[in-house]
């Protein structure tokens, strides 16, 4: 049997489940349903088509009924919103109370539930009753025992939402959102509406379809409304070291990067793939911007460079411990931290200590001030000391970490990412320089050929091995290198943030 669907991705795959079992079974429905979502992260207009296509157009392709009726329950969910929500919770395994408070909130975004909603939502429990814990089930029964209830009188944000409904329909009448479309809307918006109010029609708009807006247009957004709180170009740069060419958008506009945001990538044939950041890249990329971030406040700071020197009122320095500086009880610890990047003049370390305070930095920045001060209330700083919660986030690899001492790769090295600790060695350190502590340099990888080093600053890896190889053993020939050996935050860090208010 021929089938068309609008969706070339949906209909291949047809095709090829067919072509197997000449049947449409209830897990070939869930592979079709999962398919459309993961070209995009929602279901687009061609996909939900493609799915009424196949139910109405071709009963007979599905192996029983109830494979059908799997098929029309999913398609009962009529309203866009709750549906992709509803998947997303149920991709991760189960519908929680929590979430089901979430979709009460998309149901009653507009004040009121109308018959659609309800509709959606008791659909909702058929097709996810596996999914939905007792609890979520529990209150989405509640929410549509009563049905429908009449909207409420137009609210102040009704000629917003009018306005971003008509503006969406006319961004995607073409497919894709271009940049140059996104641009004069900009405008005329502000002219009719002013900026403020603009803005939020425009993202109201974007957010809608944010998979169809174009590559190109990525970039003005990322400049403007889609700048993450101004974090976007952290976030960018330690995207593509890890995924060449990818560009990152706020998906929702929040300001925030979460698992939902999504990425654009051109294939070799320039055709653009979408796909949702999901939460294990989107924790790498956020801790490891973190880092970056906290590096460049390092460089910024100028510390000195030597002995340990701390300012005697926030710290301590014990004289039976010179190398480690503990935390003054009157002060809370993020307080005490961040004394060191405000009064830089009072501190002096080497590189080995300003490598536990920027990993401090950076922890500080993803999980705030009321739980750093919860988990570091002992906090102190050293040479590689610190306290038992920062150590336990720190995963060392690489053969040195064993013992080994041998050169990075050219191979080696593609694994130390935007973020990561690296370790310059200086090979044949000369015995004054040793004393110097320049038996080499600790660094934090910050991408394209970039590192940062105290006292270096932000330089280039080949400055650093300029100056180390100054100071090895007369007539040595063997250059200082990149070791074998790299670190980086564990992703467990972020299980430290339990105020996410913050």
């Amino acid at each position: 049997m021929t089938v068309r669907l609008q969706n070339a991705t949906l209909q291949n795959l047809v095709e090829q489940l067919t072509s197997q079992s000449s049947k449409l079974s209830e897990a070939d429905v869930n592979t079709l349903i999962d398919a459309a979502f993961e070209q995009g992260g929602t279901l687009s207009a061609d996909e939900q088509a493609s799915l009424q296509t196949l139910l109405e157009g071709h009963p007979d392709l599905f192996e029983s009924s109830s494979a059908r009726e799997r098929l029309s329950a999913f398609q009962s969910i009529t309203d866009g919103d709750i549906r992709d929500a509803a998947h997303r919770f149920a991709s991760d395994g189960k519908i929680t109370s929590t979430e089901a408070r979430e979709l009460q909130e998309i149901a009653l975004r507009d004040g009121s539930l109308s018959q659609p909603e309800t509709m959606s939502l008791k659909a909702l429990m058929g097709f996810y009753s596996p999914e939905l814990e007792s609890g979520a089930k529990t209150l989405l029964q509640e929410l549509t025992a009563a049905g429908p209830v009449d909207a409420p009188s137009p609210s102040p944000d009704s000629e917003v939402d009018a306005a971003a409904q008509a503006l969406h329909v006319s961004l995607t009448e073409g497919g894709t959102i271009e940049r140059s479309a996104i641009e004069e809307a900009e405008v005329q918006l502000a002219a009719q509406y002013g900026p403020e109010k603009a803005k939020d029609i425009l993202i109201r708009a974007l957010g809608q379809d944010p998979a169809k807006i174009s590559f190109d247009a990525i970039d003005y957004l990322q400049g403007n409304i889609g700048s993450m709180d101004d974090h976007v170009d952290e976030y960018q740069d330690v995207l593509v070291d890890r995924l060449e060419g990818a560009k990152l958008l706020d998906a929702n506009f929040d300001g925030k990067l979460d698992e939902n945001d999504l990425i654009f990538r051109k294939g070799a044939n320039g055709e653009v793939n979408v796909e949702r950041i999901g939460k294990s890249l989107r924790d790498r990329v956020f801790i490891g911007a973190a880092m970056v971030d906290a590096a460049g406040e390092m460089a910024k700071a100028k510390h000195k460079f030597g002995d340990l020197e701390a300012n005697p009122v926030v710290w301590e320095v014990d004289e039976d411990n010179p190398n480690t500086m503990y935390l003054n009880s009157e002060f809370e610890p993020s307080v005490a931290l961040m004394d060191i990047f405000n009064n830089p003049e009072l501190y002096s370390f080497e590189c080995a200590t300003a490598m536990v305070i920027l990993r401090y930095r950076a922890m500080l920045e993803m999980i705030g001030e009321d739980d750093f001060n919860r988990i570091c209330g002992d906090l102190r700083i050293g040479v590689w000391d610190q306290e038992d919660d920062a150590a336990a986030i720190w995963e060392v690899t690489g053969k040195s970490a064993k013992g080994e001492d041998v050169d990075m790769t050219e191979e080696t090295q593609k694994e130390v990412l935007p973020g990561d600790y690296a370790y310059f060695k200086n090979w044949d350190v000369s015995e004054a320089a040793f004393k110097g502590g320049w038996q080499g340099e600790n660094v934090i990888y910050l991408g394209k050929g970039k590192y940062y080093g105290h006292p270096f600053g932000i330089t280039e890896g080949t400055k650093i091995i300029d100056y180390l190889n100054k100071h090895r053993k007369t007539g040595s020939t063997r250059s200082a290198s990149l070791l074998d050996l790299h670190a980086r935050v564990h992703e467990d860090v972020l299980a430290y943030d339990k105020n996410t208010n913050e």
